[in-house]
């Protein structure tokens, strides 16, 4: 096995070695050769010394085969440098009692690293140490090879999701890791100790460019490195993943180094692993759900520093929102709803429209759905009107939750937890639109949730129904969150929740009991409002 520039012993290594240390041994080169690579070590005490080399040796002389004159000399120190020789070790003591000026000063213009020795050394200690030392960096290597080879492998045994390859790879390299579609839209990415922003941005218009210089070589079997136009010093690289004559999508690594084994290796076999993946999974949409379920989990979870943060990783997922009409959207249906047909029918509206969803993560017969089109094409309201009436063509009954107020992602955020909360009310037949638009004040509560003292509030007011509905597998909060709701009419919220007016009084009582406090009273009714707002988030 023949070690990459980035794994091989260096002459900075060689020279730690205790046989030259106790040697005695100078390097007389700029401190920068101290990183050459050092493959084997070779004798040369005859004039054919230079014709047994194959390159990157590091040659041991005690000077006799060098020539008598300066000329010789030179010539000596040519045909080894062209051979391709690393370094240069002379032995003073034995041949040359101290070392010619003329040799010092060739072998620094041919930028020959030159060591010297304080005196005698055998060379075959020498040998046996500088051989041991590149084995022993082989042998490891093979080692750590093995253990990238079984890990990829007990992953794909157990038939690991895409998430998880994309973090191994990344642990594994310890560098950021993405993986786009091909219409180059982020799939998933390992940021490591960058911010996804930053990672992430352009990246649609880099990843367009990378691929359009390297449309010449076809599909890429073995990784190849980029660099970011935006950035000089950041370079990048891809792998195709591909397989059966199919193609999916690019695996990138940024700051990878492919002249080094391990990276090269990895690489491959993540490309290798994620191709089995894709290969093993029955649905043909796999990666777009999986796209989409990511960015609506990023959208929910808010889990960014910045606004501008959190719109730069959505437009990487091919999801806009600068100057667009964004509707957030939660769909309910007696029946499993197909995230295909959602989103066809939803994309079938224009082609300016852009759509993410995934199911509900507590309910498989809810669809979380968010819209972004042309602001200058489109209302916000118009918009939901014509989703309405495309989802009519799925041909089943759906209660369509919409809010048609948001103006960016953490907007979108809001509403989707503010729908998540509401009660269900599927039609019999048909798509019936339900508006879930934000007031102020669900904004300033939005904000303010954040605040743990406000976090605590709701918590703890809310303690005993929280328990009681945790203990008994009841639905208080639901209960109070609908009278709630429809503050003047018990009878709406008792029609909403599907109770009679008897059941829903006797709820009532018990929630009254848990909390010590009288919905009549207009002080009480307040404050548990702002609990459950505060609770929820909207």
């Amino acid at each position: 096995m023949t070690l990459s520039s980035a794994e091989a012993i260096t002459l900075k290594d060689i020279l730690a070695l205790p046989v030259l240390v106790a040697a005695g041994t100078r390097l007389l080169s700029e401190a920068s050769h101290l990183d050459q690579p050092i493959r084997w070590v070779h004798v040369v005490d005859t004039p054919r010394g230079g014709e047994l080399i194959d390159g990157g040796e590091l040659l041991l002389t005690t000077g006799a085969s060098l020539g008598k004159t300066a000329p010789e000399r030179y010539r000596t120190i040519d045909k080894w440098v062209d051979a391709g020789a690393a370094a240069l070790l002379i032995e003073i003591g034995v041949v040359l009692d101290e070392l010619p000026q003329d040799i010092l000063e060739h072998c620094a213009e041919r930028e020959l690293p030159l060591i010297v020795t304080a005196g005698e050394v055998r060379f075959l200690e020498v040998t046996e140490a500088v051989h041991s030392a590149v084995l022993s960096r082989q042998f490891q290597q093979v080692e750590q090879l093995q253990r990238i080879n079984e890990s990829f492998w007990s992953l794909m045994y157990n038939r690991a999701q895409a998430e998880q390859l994309i973090l191994h790879t990344s642990r594994e390299l310890a560098l950021p890791v993405v993986l786009e579609d091909l219409a180059h839209r982020v799939i998933l990415y390992a940021e490591g100790h960058e911010l996804p922003s930053q990672l992430l941005q352009g990246w649609e218009g880099k990843s367009r460019r990378w691929a359009s210089d390297h449309s010449a070589a076809g599909l890429i079997a073995n990784p190849v490195t980029v660099q970011d136009p935006e950035n000089s010093e950041v370079s990048w690289s891809f792998i195709d993943i591909q397989g059966q004559g199919i193609h999916w999508g690019r695996l990138f690594v940024r700051g990878a180094v492919l002249d080094d084994t391990l990276t090269l290796h990895t690489m491959r076999h993540a490309a290798m692993a994620l191709t089995i993946e894709r290969l093993g999974a029955s649905n043909p949409h796999a990666w777009t759900d999986l796209r989409e379920r990511m960015g609506l989990k990023r959208v929910l979870k808010n889990r960014f520093t910045t606004v501008e943060g959190q719109k730069v990783v959505l437009e990487s997922n091919g999801f806009h929102t600068d100057g667009r009409a964004l509707l957030a959207s939660e769909l309910r249906s007696a029946e499993r709803l197909s995230l295909t047909s959602v989103r066809d029918v939803l994309l079938s509206i224009s082609p300016d429209v852009e759509v993410m969803v995934a199911h509900h993560e507590n309910n498989s017969h809810r669809v979380v759905c968010i819209i972004s089109a042309n602001s200058q094409k489109w209302e916000a309201a118009e918009l939901a009107e014509v989703a309405r009436q495309a989802l009519a063509g799925l041909g089943t009954a759906i209660e369509f939750l919409v809010a048609t107020g948001p103006r960016g992602p953490i907007d979108l955020s809001s509403a989707l937890h503010r729908m998540s909360a509401l009660n269900a009310q599927i039609p019999e037949t048909g798509v019936a639109l339900r508006r879930a638009d934000r007031n102020q004040f669900d904004g300033l509560v939005n904000y303010l949730h954040q605040d743990v003292r406000v976090q605590e509030f709701g918590e703890t007011t809310l303690q005993p129904v929280l328990l009681h509905d945790a203990r008994n597998d009841s639905d208080l909060m639901v209960t109070l969150s609908t009278l709630l709701e429809h503050p003047t009419s018990r009878s709406a919220a008792a029609q909403e929740l599907h109770l009679s007016r008897t059941a829903l009084y006797s709820r009532i009582a018990t929630i009254e009991r848990l909390l010590a406090v009288d919905l009549n009273k207009g002080e009480d009714f307040f404050g548990l409002s702002l609990a459950v707002r505060s609770y929820y988030g909207a």
